[in-house]
């Protein structure tokens, strides 16, 4: 089989004079050489250096023309341009560090995809970091993410995010707190769902749907946001008359760990059983449902109510549609990015906090 070969036109920066030449040839250059250069692209489109990287970096100052033949010869001779070069030459990263305590649950996984959308809009890219719930793991990314010289940091922290601000602080790096709304002071840029609102609307409903004894599914050792929930669930409970209300560890933050919470309130004598239940994610409040419907039917329900939170589509899809807090994940990403480029534009920075307000979607499951 013969080998294609692919013409394009040379020419020497400063010459008159076009020659052709083969792919071929240009290709076994960058073969021998490695990585194909600013300078081989320069020569394939028979213009400058500098004429490439303004092509590159800014192409409003370069003719239609010109700026058509360097696109060509980068086309031509796979070009990828090197960002972290270009960054450190300027002085400003196009990259943004994002720290979740848990990736694989939907409600940062929407989060994450919020901010990527902003931050591509925008002309940046978005790196995450999975912390895992481990508080040292979550230090460890902020300081990945410094060494890697990102513009800047939007960050869930597990608990008190004090020394992750200190690190971020002492590098002189713009950051954003995302979903921790309780934590914050005046010196930070925050934006979060209200988490303490959420406990109290999913108490309040569960009152007025006729239930006093209220479970939450949690432990001292939940995330902060999840802590958050709680205090606003204890206060509602607390001046309510006649409400109890406590809390059920989990086994885990998912639906399995759901699965078995939801079997141990059967086992329970039915006048142990809490009647209402309030679960700190959709995943929890899903395996709950489970459960419950498995052991007793659609009928316990009118004994046991449950209410999940993020709204997520598990909740509206499960077998028993699921009442649930919503929180809008995606436009907090938004949000976040926003911030940061607040921080970033400009050189006597005002923190603002952004707090939106969570709402109830009734289902089956109240």
């Amino acid at each position: 089989m013969a080998r294609t070969v692919n013409r394009i036109t040379c020419q020497r920066p400063g010459s008159s004079k076009q020659r052709t030449c083969d792919r071929r040839r240009t290709d076994s250059m960058n073969e021998s050489r490695g990585a194909v250069r600013v300078i081989d692209v320069a020569r394939a489109a028979g213009v400058s250096t500098a004429t490439v990287s303004n092509v590159i970096n800014k192409p409003d100052r370069v003719g239609a023309r010109t700026r058509r033949k360097v696109e060509r010869a980068i086309d031509d001779l796979g070009f990828v341009p090197n960002r972290a070069a270009q960054q450190l030459r300027i002085g400003v990263s196009s990259s943004v560090g994002l720290i979740v305590p848990d990736v694989s649950y939907p409600f940062f996984t929407d989060l994450a995809r919020g901010a990527e959308a902003e931050a591509a809009e925008r002309g940046l890219s978005v790196f995450l970091g999975n912390s895992d719930i481990n508080h040292g793991k979550e230090v460890g990314l902020v300081r990945s993410f410094l060494q890697q010289r990102v513009r800047g940091l939007l960050v869930a922290p597990i608990t008190d995010p004090r020394a992750v601000l200190d690190i971020a602080e002492h590098a002189e790096v713009p950051f954003v707190l995302v979903d921790t709304p309780s934590l914050i002071d005046a010196n930070v840029s925050s934006v979060a769902s209200d988490g303490f609102a959420g406990g109290r609307i999913a108490v309040r409903h569960l009152r007025e749907r006729g239930s006093t004894r209220l479970a939450f599914i949690g432990w001292d050792g939940d995330p902060a946001q999840v802590l958050e929930r709680w205090n606003g669930a204890q206060r509602e409970a607390q001046e309510t008359p006649g409400m109890a209300l406590r809390r059920i560890p989990p086994e885990g933050r998912g639906l399995p760990a759901g699965v078995n919470i939801g079997r141990a309130i059967l086992a329970m004598p039915p006048s142990e059983r809490p009647d209402g239940l309030i679960a700190p994610n959709d995943a929890l409040a899903v395996g709950v449902v489970n459960a419950l419907v498995a052991g007793a039917g659609t009928e316990v329900f009118r004994d046991i109510r449950v209410v999940g939170y993020d709204d997520l589509e598990i909740a509206s899809n499960a077998v028993v549609p699921i009442t649930s807090i919503r929180q809008s994940s995606e436009l907090i990403g938004r949000s976040a990015i926003s911030l940061l480029e607040e921080l970033v534009s400009t050189s006597e920075p005002v923190h603002r906090r952004i707090v939106y307000e969570p709402t109830l979607v009734v289902r089956s499951t109240t």
